[in-house]
């Protein structure tokens, strides 16, 4: 969702991990691309997001280039050098509270099915034993992991580290949906006049 996301230059990694995604899992996990929230005040934008019926949902933060971390300080390397970033599981982690707590209040009820945040660096690689505070290994998805098989890595994630209770029901899947796809219909009306039918 959409159907055919524009991936434009500064958005390739997301492009990587999208193609993954589509490539491995089922036909009726539903990805949605760049999910724009408000809470409150804050603005957060959900690179991915992975709505797994029978299973739950993942938050994903993708960041390209080569990550790393030094001294509990998160760096994002590429042609043009090396800078500092916010942590993205961090990200991920706000982005997943975001989530709730808007499609809880558009739906009337809360979102209690497993939900986990992650990230994914589709071109930089993590040791297996890698961890730090607040960030196990098993939320992070690498450019091995991605290769050979995220969907089960994101699987797990929901399954073991995930809030909730219960599994994505399929109903539930069903009333979230066209409160991400937006769709807009205008209402047609007689009388229209050039200027108005113009769309240019």
């Amino acid at each position: 969702m959409p159907e055919e996301p524009d991936f434009q230059d500064g958005h390739l990694a997301e492009q990587a991990v999208w193609n993954a995604l589509h490539a491995q899992l089922r036909d009726d996990v539903v990805l949605a691309h760049s999910v724009q929230l408000r809470r409150c005040r804050a603005e957060h934008e959900i690179d991915i997001l992975v709505l797994w019926p029978g299973i739950g949902v993942a938050v994903l933060e993708v960041k390209g280039g080569r990550v790393s971390v030094d001294n509990s300080q998160w760096y994002q390397s590429d042609r043009t050098g090396k800078r500092q970033m916010e942590s993205p599981v961090a990200q991920a982690q706000s982005a997943q509270h975001a989530f709730k707590d808007w499609i809880g209040s558009r739906l009337g009820t809360p979102l209690t099915s497993r939900i986990t945040y992650m990230a994914c660096f589709p071109y930089s690689d993590v040791s297996a034993d890698w961890e730090m505070a607040g960030t196990p290994r098993s939320l992070v998805v690498d450019q091995g992991e991605l290769a050979n098989n995220c969907a089960a890595k994101i699987r797990g994630a929901i399954q073991t580290e995930g809030q909730g209770s219960v599994p994505l029901s399929p109903k539930y899947l069903e009333r979230i949906l066209p409160h991400l796809s937006g769709d807009l219909t205008p209402a047609g009306r007689p009388g229209l006049d050039a200027a108005e039918l113009e769309y240019h």
